[in-house]
């Protein structure tokens, strides 16, 4: 016989109704197969063992099938049948002076040969290898070298990445501050270019200009100022500090979480997942549960959502200034969008 083909090696994907599968390459026996099952990935392989694993027919020095499994029902869909040539690396062939010449006992001693190399050059060419320009060997300690810089590069990709993201967030955020406060701008309330200050201050009723009057306060568990409506991208309760996702949607906000900073909004009502509702983009917030120090600065909490009047010190942790306790209750509400993070 001749060997016409150089493959050695054949994969199937598991459907649930196939027993039969080719051999599409000569071997001779069941001896010279391996049959491998494993994930579709080639993750878990199992070897399989003839005559309970496999059944063999063909061969002989042609091509042939198995029937696996051997006996019950099909392989399951979703897995990866491996069928390859394992022949012992044997030379079995005993020539004797003067003895009868048998050609074809010779030439399936030949075909024998070059089926092993042929299953040899098929592990070769799964094997980790140098170019042929390369001037020395591929040793172990260079692929660990190779694939620790490849490691350095995705790491410093990933990290570059998560900084283009912050900053797009942080874009997005000033945009969304800056419509906040250009909607809250009444142009008819403008003053001309042409219009003269001083002498709009000389009758400005000097009662009016005291700074000694009571500042006006919200009810319990409401706000005034600068407020819009967004949609949430989790789950959040009233009061809580959100940042912009990268969804575009807003989300509680946590200081030991660089990704979910900058606070940008505080929320006026609980909501869920896609609920659109009313959220403080500057102004003044009061709940009668609060039990705030007058006067102290407040920050971003390490809980999320959550403010504190104590700035965060855990190493990595980002500090932010989202505004001050006008007293126990009552807080005036400007995030401001510095980060100072923690060493």
């Amino acid at each position: 016989m001749t060997l016409a083909t150089t493959t050695s090696r054949e994969q199937y994907a598991t459907n649930g109704q196939t027993l039969v599968w080719p051999v599409p390459f000569a071997f001779h026996g069941a001896d010279d197969l391996a049959v491998v099952i494993s994930d579709p990935d080639g993750g878990n392989p199992e070897l399989l063992p003839p005559g309970t694993g496999y059944l063999v027919a063909g061969g002989d020095g042609g091509a042939g099938a198995l029937t696996c499994p051997a006996f019950g029902p099909p392989l399951a869909a979703g897995r990866l049948l491996t069928v390859t040539r394992d022949i012992a690396l044997l030379q079995d062939l005993d020539l004797v002076n003067l003895d009868g010449f048998d050609a074809e006992l010779v030439e399936r001693q030949f075909d024998r040969s070059r089926m092993i190399d042929q299953q040899l050059q098929e592990q070769i060419d799964r094997c980790v290898k140098a170019p042929v320009t390369s001037p020395d060997a591929l040793t172990f300690e260079d692929i660990r070298a190779q694939a620790g810089a490849a490691a350095a590069s995705a790491s410093a990709a990933s990290t570059s990445a998560g900084q283009a993201a912050a900053a797009r967030a942080g874009a997005e955020a000033a945009a969304v501050l800056a419509s906040g406060y250009a909607d809250a701008v009444n142009p008819e309330l403008l003053a001309p270019a042409d219009h003269d200050h001083d002498a709009a201050y000389e009758a400005i009723d000097p009662a009016i200009m005291r700074d000694d009057q009571p500042l006006s306060a919200p009810a319990d568990l409401s706000a005034t100022g600068i407020i819009r409506s967004d949609v949430l991208a989790t789950t959040v309760t009233k009061f809580q500090l959100l940042y912009r996702a990268s969804s575009g949607k807003l989300a509680p906000a946590d200081a030991d979480a660089a990704a979910t900073m900058p606070g940008l909004y505080l929320a006026l009502a609980a909501g869920d997942a896609e609920d659109v509702i009313p959220v403080l983009a500057q102004g003044r917030a009061r709940d009668d549960a609060w039990t705030w120090t007058p006067g102290g600065l407040l920050y971003a909490g390490t809980t999320p959502g959550s403010l504190i009047q104590v700035p965060p010190d855990g190493a990595g942790d980002q500090v932010q200034v989202v505004g001050v306790a006008v007293d126990a209750y009552i807080i005036d509400f400007m995030p401001c969008q510095v980060l100072v993070e923690v060493a």
